[in-house]
């Protein structure tokens, strides 16, 4: 893998084992990266196919291998180098995320990387390597806001929630379907910089440029944040959707159960609803906001698939965050810092779905990024009708 700059892959499947035996034979990497310019082209075409997986399988299988040579969209004119080394199962995956393998600087989005232009001149904390200074203090920083702020995440979401599907419900008695607008914004950087005063007072006794944590700010709101959840919680919904009925029945006896015994939407009620974290973890394993992880190998390494045991728990395979799901983001890592919160918030969109209704249908597409749902039908829970 040495040979490559980058290492790439979206979520692989389960199997045993997490570390590699030592005492099989080194063989070289299948695949090759064609001719220049052509040889990525190839590739972008094949890999941008509705169904996306098919361009990994159908290379595991002419290989007979999880690892293997290709090359990454966007390609020429956009990208310099696209050549990566794939890593396809369980076992090589997670060493995207052991920053002591891999570096992590400028790899947010792959093989591309945009100019500073559009984040003040700065190179905002999602693309520092956690050995570069400034990331501890930004992740720090992070981390420090969202803790401080927990107990407002579930009744903020909850009153965006009603609004949203009071919308819904207004498009479907208007149009037969829900379709989805999305409402410009501008001056982003400036509403951020009057709104977020105290915030950035506190990046300041940090030791934070004031511009340069505003910019920070703005990019963790529109494309962590936004561009995140606007892929996952269609996907969310698309998989709930396609489930049919009977898991419908279940999630809302559940939610209802839980929801009237705790007396209402709390962290402790959201913990004992087995069913909805099951479906929120099966979703994010799945279907991941976040498909591909990069990075560049600090050292020579190698790897093995294996079979998976029966009855192995999935946990640890869920991989969204650019993390295992076991895992904790801290100021030395590179998992997500609001990892907590986006599961908070998935599992919070299934409850107060399933309180105000009993099913839905839905039409699913698929995007050149995540889904595209729409909403065809819903009925309401007896006691909302």
């Amino acid at each position: 893998m040495s040979s490559s700059p980058y290492s790439s892959s979206s979520s692989p499947p389960p199997t045993s084992g997490d570390s590699p035996p030592s005492n099989l034979p080194l063989k070289k990497i299948p695949g090759d990266y064609g001719l220049p310019f052509l040889g990525p082209i190839r590739d972008h075409t094949l890999l941008l196919q509705p169904r996306q997986g098919q361009f990994f399988q159908s290379r595991i299988k002419k290989y007979n291998s999880t690892i293997f040579r290709t090359n990454m969209p966007p390609g020429p004119f956009i990208a310099r180098n696209p050549k990566v080394i794939a890593v396809l199962d369980a076992v090589s995956f997670p060493v995207l995320f052991d920053t002591a393998k891999v570096e992590k600087k400028n790899v947010l989005d792959g093989t591309f990387f945009p100019s500073t232009a559009f984040t003040g001149g700065h190179r905002v904390c999602a693309y520092l390597d956690p050995s570069e200074p400034n990331h501890a203090v930004f992740k720090g920083w992070f981390l420090s806001l969202l803790a401080a702020r927990h107990n407002k995440f579930i009744p903020l979401f909850q009153n965006s929630l009603s609004h949203l599907f009071a919308n819904v419900e207004a498009e479907l008695s208007k149009n037969g379907k829900q379709i989805s607008t999305l409402e410009r914004r501008t001056s982003l950087y400036d509403g951020f910089y009057i709104s977020t005063s105290k915030i950035l007072d506190e990046a300041e006794k940090l030791g934070i440029q004031r511009d340069e944590a505003c910019h920070n700010l703005v990019f963790m709101a529109g494309f962590n944040a936004y561009g995140g959840m606007k892929t996952l919680f269609p996907a969310l919904i698309k998989w709930v959707a396609t489930a049919g009925e009977s898991l419908h029945r279940r999630l809302a006896n559940e939610i209802r159960t839980v929801v009237e015994s705790e007396g209402g939407v709390t962290f402790s009620a959201l913990d004992k609803m087995s069913l909805l974290k099951s479906v929120v973890y099966e979703a994010m394993r799945i279907e991941p906001p976040v498909p591909f992880q990069y990075g560049r190998l600090r050292l020579t390494w190698w790897s093995t698939t294996t079979t998976r045991r029966d009855g192995e728990k999935l946990l640890k395979y869920v991989y969204w965050s650019n993390g295992r799901e076991t895992d904790e983001p801290t100021a030395e890592n590179k998992q997500c810092p609001a990892k907590d919160v986006v599961v908070l918030l998935a599992r919070v969109l299934l409850v107060e779905f399933f309180l105000r209704y009993d099913t839905l249908t839905a039409e699913v597409a698929t995007l050149l990024l995540g889904s595209s749902v729409t909403i065809t039908s819903l009925t309401k829970a007896e006691s909302t009708a």
